[in-house]
């Protein structure tokens, strides 16, 4: 995880923590506010703190789990699941299956706040499915594999909700009263613990995977479709909202207008009644007289009759009976008693006249003569008199009007007249004091209804207007369906359009990818145009990319055949090293001088061809070379074991490649070449030795030069100062013997020479009697240059004196010259026969010194010289080792131990 994601991360948790205890605040306050009064909330009105106790406890729960820092708790995993049970247990009460969450709540409150036994805590309508959606959302979030489900849990929750406080904000609450919200409080906190769910899951990993093309239309469409639609929800709910307040208004106003119509046909009959009250036949007592005057006032009517009461509530005329005839006590004696008592004209309730035997209401005045109210004038109507007014209204179709007494007895209706006058009024359509005077309740079909009510003030009579709710909101339902509807068509049409340019751009799209997908493998490159303009500007730089990679590929190509050329002319062979997957891949130069019948090998198993004694000294040139401090070039020189035994020398020029800053820099990449150095090596070995043995020659010439100087001197010195007389011839001789010696050693490389050969070259003055007089026997054996030098000085000597004094003098002498070894012992004798008689000589001469004392010192050996007189012997004794080559005892000693 890099640190932008982890400080995301970070920020994700701690707002999703703040929403938990938001959540949890809330629900605290709310909770007190049961208990204690907080000015802080009742200043909201009244019910805006209302949360039920269990949906506080919820919340708390929910807001706990949230604050806690772990995202596995298993506190959150238990609470989830509690909530999900406590929301269950309430939609199930709703359905009438009592478990006792009412009972909990009323336990959890104070008694005062509880007005009966009776009293429902049910949850508000969507608050249960709110909780058990965040509940199953805080229980899922817990497993990775469902946080989509989580947050699509929680977004939903929080959706109810915002609906809940869009609808609370806009009023419909107020206006009609079966809209049950929950409190603001509810909401919000519910919000809050659905809020900080979603924060918690994080970025959904469903909408960061990838998706088709047409899928992200949908939902582009979805989104820009999803703010127009709660745009329209919105003002649904306030064309909702007027409308419903334009029933409430209209209902009222055709309640207060149907009681206007009332009180001004109350006061029409009152003012003709006081004008017939003033009437001079009233005063004179005259009473026939004023009954055909109160006969005349009723021939417009028709309606209803004329009585005229005294203090003894004796009724004294009735225009329903002829005069003369008599008449009983008033019917209604209380109106006309509050007449005389008040002075004021009074309106009587529906009662039943005897006289005609039907339902009448009627209106009294007083007559005043003399300053007393002497009369009370009575005018009755029949039950059909206000019919004709409540007609007048002209309600709308499906409303309902009834005119009802002070004592609630219907006195008009607008439908089914007949069968309610007289009835009492239920008492569910009583006044009630509430806003403009509407109320809801079940009408006599069982219809649930809203009603307006009007009182007169005048007559204390009801007025009301009223109509199912279904017909008053079917005009609502009939606005909500063509949202709906809308939605749907809109949400189809965008689906469609969507699916439609989706798949027009998705096919462009899809062939982009197949050309980049071509360009990728090198293919050709699709020609074709598309509908969308930015995906043939796509298309075009793809295939001016594509040209440019085939004319790179091609430069590449040629210079990979011109480096593979070039290595295959150096032999050399090209690697790369996966420091990461530490795997060593080479090329077939590389395979062939490693003998690895793979491409590819681990480390550890080309390490095990490398000499061990190399391995140390590898691994410490390698690790100098991938050090991020210090980056070098690597060269290195090892031994490989092959598999078939063979010892081949390597050399290997590496490069490494480093990625990233400071202590994060990293080898990524090490490439070089190898070589089989093994013949380089092989001459490097050759030119050394070479050189160490022309060194040693040239000091081993430096130093015969100086022996050899120092000879001649000797020789010089000695011819001259024993023989003066012959000193150039005896100089002359030896300095030529010691030129036979030269000549051999040079022709030999100064590697020794063959005793044979040195004996033919020092007798080469007697060739034609070698195999004749002269016997050379021996094994074939090589002598050292400084025992070739003495011995073949010595040989000189004793052949010269042979040739003057001894057995090579005359012709029937012989000389015998052998040599040999015997163990570790070498052996060379000059034995001199059949020649004339021989003596020791009176002095010792340089030649004497040459067969003596010089062979001596030069092999660290003996030498017997004795003259007896058949003939010179001369043998010398020394080390084989001093004499021969130093490979010579070795092969004598190898043929002695195969004789064995």
């Amino acid at each position: 995880m890099t640190l932008f994601a982890l400080v995301r991360s970070l920020k994700r948790q701690h707002a999703g923590q703040a929403a938990g205890f938001a959540a949890v605040a809330i629900a605290t306050a709310a909770f007190i506010g049961w208990w204690v009064s907080l000015p802080l909330l009742s200043s909201w009105g009244s019910g805006f703190a209302t949360v039920k106790p269990v949906v506080t406890f919820c919340l708390v729960a929910l807001g706990l789990a949230l604050m806690h820092p772990g995202k596995n708790s298993r506190l959150a995993f238990g609470v989830g699941l509690a909530v999900v049970a406590i929301a269950a247990l309430d939609l199930l009460d709703r359905f009438g299956i009592d478990l006792g969450i009412n009972r909990l709540n009323r336990l959890l409150v104070p008694r005062a706040a509880v007005p009966g036994p009776e009293t429902s805590f049910r949850m508000i309508n969507g608050v249960p499915l709110a909780l058990a959606l965040v509940g199953g959302s805080l229980t899922l979030s817990l497993f990775e594999r469902y946080h989509f489900a989580a947050a699509v849990l929680g977004a939903l929750a929080g959706v109810i909700q915002v609906f809940a406080l869009l609808v609370y904000l806009s009023g419909t609450h107020t206006f009609y009263a079966a809209i049950k919200t929950p409190t603001p409080l509810t909401a919000v906190g519910v919000l809050c613990v659905a809020g900080g769910i979603v924060l918690r899951v994080g970025t959904m990993p469903a909408l960061r995977k990838s998706r088709p093309l047409w899928q992200l239309q949908v939902m582009l469409g979805c989104a820009i479709i999803a703010p127009l639609l709660l745009f329209g929800v919105y003002t649904g709910i306030r064309v909702t909202d007027a409308q419903l307040h334009d029933v409430r208004e209209n209902l009222a106003i055709e309640a207060r207008s149907l009681s206007a119509g009332v009180d001004r046909v109350f006061i029409g009959e009152i003012e003709r009644l006081q004008a017939l009250a003033a009437s001079p036949s009233l005063r004179q007592g005259d009473f026939a007289e004023f009954q055909r005057q109160a006969e005349a006032s009723l021939a417009f009517q028709q309606r209803g009759n004329i009585v005229l009461i005294d203090r003894n509530m004796q009724q004294l005329v009735n225009t329903f009976v002829p005069f003369g005839k008599p008449l009983p006590k008033a019917v209604v004696p209380r109106t006309p008693e509050m007449t005389f008592a008040t002075g004021k004209p009074q309106v009587t309730g529906l009662f039943m006249a005897p006289v005609v035997d039907q339902f009448m209401f009627g209106f009294t005045v007083p007559v005043g003569i003399d300053g007393e109210s002497r009369y009370v004038l009575g005018r009755s109507q029949d039950q059909h008199s206000l019919s004709r007014l409540v007609a007048a209204n002209e309600l709308p179709p499906g409303w309902l009007a009834v005119i009802a007494d002070a004592a609630h007895l219907i006195i008009a209706r607008s439908e089914q007249e007949d069968a309610f006058i007289g009835r009492e009024l239920p008492p569910a359509q009583w006044h009630h004091a509430g806003p403009g005077g509407v109320f809801e309740f079940i009408d006599s079909e069982g219809r649930l209804s809203l009603e307006a009510s009007a009182r007169s003030e005048l007559t204390g009579w009801q007025t009301a207007v009223w109509a199912p709710k279904a017909l008053l909101e079917a005009p609502v339902r009939a606005l909500w369906r063509t949202i709906a509807l809308t939605a749907l068509l809109a949400f189809m049409l965008t689906t469609g359009l969507a699916l439609w340019l989706g798949r027009i751009i998705a096919r462009s799209v899809g062939r982009a990818a197949r050309a980049a997908i071509a360009l990728g493998e090198g293919g050709p490159m699709p020609l074709s145009g598309t509908p969308v303009a930015e995906v043939d500007t796509l298309m075009a730089e793809l295939r001016r990319t594509a040209a440019r990679r085939q004319a790179a590929e091609d430069w590449l190509r040629e210079s990979k055949d011109r480096l593979q050329t070039a290595l295959n002319v150096a032999q050399l062979g090209s690697y790369r090293y996966d420091p990461g997957h530490r795997v060593f891949s080479g090329d077939t130069r590389s395979q062939e001088i490693f003998d690895f019948p793979k491409s590819e090998a681990t480390i550890e198993e080309i390490m095990k061809l490398v000499n061990p004694d190399d391995v140390a000294m590898v691994r410490a040139n390698f690790e100098e070379s991938t050090d991020p401090v210090d980056q070098r070039l690597s060269g290195t020189e090892f031994r490989l074991l092959r598999g078939d035994g063979e010892v081949r020398w390597v050399e290997t020029l590496g490069l490494a490649y480093f990625e990233g800053d400071g202590r994060e820099r990293r080898a990524v990449s090490f490439v070089g070449t190898l070589a089989d150095i093994t013949e380089r090596k092989a001459r490097e070995e050759e030119r050394k030795e070479r050189e160490e043995k022309e060194h040693l020659l040239m000091r081993e010439v430096n130093h015969r030069a100086k022996n050899m100087l120092s000879v001649v001197d000797a020789i010089a010195h000695q011819t001259a100062t024993r023989n003066p007389e012959d000193f150039v011839e005896r100089f002359s001789e030896r300095i030529q013997a010691l030129s036979a010696n030269q000549d051999l050693l040079v022709r030999n490389e100064w590697n020794g020479v063959e005793i044979e050969d040195l004996v033919c070259a020092q007798l080469k003055l007697f060739a034609d009697l070698i195999g004749s007089r002269i016997a050379v026997q021996g094994p074939k054996l090589r002598l050292n240059a400084a025992s070739a030098q003495a011995i073949g000085l010595a040989l000189h000597e004793l052949a010269t004196n042979a040739g003057k004094y001894g057995a090579l003098s005359t012709d029937t002498g012989r000389v015998d010259v052998r040599w040999g070894t015997s163990g570790d012992i070498f052996t060379i004798s000059w034995t001199e026969r059949e020649g004339p008689l021989v003596s020791a000589p009176k002095r010792r001469g340089f030649g004497t010194i040459v067969v003596e004392a010089m062979a001596e010192r030069s092999v660290d050996g003996t030498v017997d010289l004795d003259y007896v007189p058949s003939g010179v012997t001369w043998r010398l004794t020394c080390s084989a080792a001093n004499a021969l080559e130093p490979w010579e005892p070795e092969s004598i000693s190898g043929e002695r131990e195969k004789s064995n």
